[in-house]
């Protein structure tokens, strides 16, 4: 059935772009969040602590 093809298609591709598309909202907030934190040490304390995700 190329309809039912067709159909799998598009969901699969929309669902995998969403899913993309959300992790990589997710970085972007991550970086703006340690970019405007007030952090002078930022790499000091990234190396002594990866611990940088806030959720």
């Amino acid at each position: 059935m190329p309809q039912l093809d067709l159909l799998w298609f598009l969901s699969n591709f929309f669902l995998a772009w969403s899913l993309l598309f959300i992790v990589i909202i997710i970085f972007i907030n991550q970086y703006n969040y340690n970019l405007n934190s007030n952090n002078n040490n930022f790499i000091n304390n990234n190396s002594i602590n990866n611990n940088t995700w806030t959720w």
